[in-house]
């Protein structure tokens, strides 16, 4: 078990990071100690979704790798090269790799029914029963055992034929426990007995039931054998239903800001902010597919200084409070309300989402509007640059010092029909549409 950890992070030297190519792997370097998946996942959300994380604890160093390459220049180019987490600056850099491999502990072993786990990204907690639950998907789980080594959580999952553990092991193999979270990487094991002597971290399943008999939560992703990079009990492709808790907030904001920031990634149906804890509000979006995108682009947006923490809620649907109740001016209904984005379920605006940045995508611009005018509309809220497009001037770009910026613009451009643009913005007479640009 002596295994090595792959060559991304045996390096000590400097220069091997010095790469200026873009990849979807960022090297982290000089980390607060102590540092979790959970915090550097906390981090990095709001620019895309992380698919692996590997830490080197000694090294206070770690490794990230975006789904996608555009998360990962978000990062940087927002950042600077610079990494925020836990009150300190961390610096952050394109890798050399173009995804974090295991190979090195992964060896190529022949088949085997105990299984060998490495879990990554382990925003969740994971125990020998979630492992349990995961693979008796597949067939029986006679043994688990879960070990900690250089930070990494391994484990191994013994199945009771051959077969079945080579089954387990094309169908799980790099994919997500949960949504975009505890990934797995399985290799046959050179094991052929396990010892589940300790309680604390190993199961006997011969001797012995899972501690809870019931089906795994919804959030987990056992349901059925994993066709995609993840294998979640989503409920229309995502971990929760059409409710959203969304903590951090500004203790003043009012629905109407929350329906137009949130509108920019699903229609908002309702906003309900919380009486006794104002800075948190729940928001019902048209369905749970929107909620997920919702979740996913706008967790740890900046505003007025926090950064938003959002979860799936618990609720199936907001009740809002009528009108001679003390938390009417809290509560706001927009079902009917004409501007939603993505009536359509077919809309092309769907590929156009992207977490909030420094740049706003502006639209529906009046014909006697120039690029002067339009910066002299936007600077008071700390624009730097405007520009039309060339081909259909309707159209342009608003360039702001920092990502609070657009965000509270956002919360000005896309108002209820009963909610007009603020008088400051008199010469434009039609309502913005605004959106973060790709």
């Amino acid at each position: 078990m002596s295994r090595k950890r792959s060559s991304d992070g045996d390096s000590g030297s400097s220069k091997r990071f010095k790469n200026d190519q873009p990849s979807r792997v960022v090297f982290l370097r000089n980390l607060p100690g102590m540092v979790t998946d959970a915090e550097i996942n906390e981090v990095c959300a709001r620019f895309g979704t992380l698919v692996n994380i590997m830490r080197l604890d000694a090294k206070n160093q770690a490794f990230i790798e975006f789904e996608h390459l555009d998360g990962a220049k978000a990062l940087l180019r927002t950042f600077n090269g610079q990494f925020p987490i836990k009150g300190k600056i961390a610096s952050a850099l394109y890798s050399d790799r173009q995804y974090i491999s295991f190979t090195r502990e992964l060896d190529d072993n022949p088949p085997n029914r105990i299984l060998f786990v490495i879990i990554t990204l382990q925003i969740h907690p994971v125990d020998c029963d979630t492992l349990y639950q995961v693979f008796s998907r597949i067939g029986k789980v006679r043994k688990v055992v879960l070990q900690t080594k250089a930070v990494q959580l391994q484990g191994f999952v013994e199945m009771e034929t051959a077969a079945q553990a080579a089954e387990a092991k094309a169908q799980f193999n790099h994919k997500h426990i949960y949504a975009c979270s505890c990934r797995l990487s399985i290799a046959f094991a050179k094991l052929q007995t396990l010892d589940c002597s300790d309680p604390n971290y190993t199961r006997d399943y011969t001797v012995s039931e899972p501690r809870s008999s019931q089906p795994a939560s919804s959030s987990m992703a056992i349901t059925s054998v994993p066709q995609d990079d993840q294998f979640s009990d989503r409920r229309s492709e995502d971990s929760g239903g059409c409710v959203l808790l969304v903590n951090g907030l500004d203790d003043k904001i009012k629905p109407e800001e929350l329906f137009n920031l949130f509108g920019t990634c699903g229609d908002v149906m309702k906003v309900k902010i919380l009486f006794n804890k104002r800075d948190s509000a729940l928001l019902e979006f048209r369905n749970s597919s929107q909620a997920a995108t919702a979740r996913e682009m706008m967790q740890g947006c900046p505003i007025s200084g926090r950064q938003l923490h959002i979860v799936p809620s618990s609720k199936d649907s907001i009740n809002i409070s009528r009108a001679d109740n003390q938390e009417a001016d809290l509560s706001r209904d927009f079902t009917h309300c004409g501007s939603h984005r993505f009536r359509d379920e077919n809309s092309p605006q769907f590929q156009y989402i992207r977490p909030p940045c420094e740049i706003l995508h502006v639209s529906n611009i009046p014909p006697n509007i120039d690029e002067e005018a339009l910066m002299d509309a936007f600077a008071p809220f700390g624009a730097r640059h405007a520009e039309l497009f060339k081909k259909k001037t309707t159209m342009g770009t608003v360039v702001f010092k920092s990502v609070e910026s657009p965000r509270g613009e956002c919360g000005l451009g896309r108002r209820p029909p009963s909610n007009p643009l603020p008088s400051r913005l008199p010469r434009f007479h039609r309502t913005f549409t605004l959106r973060f640009p790709i």
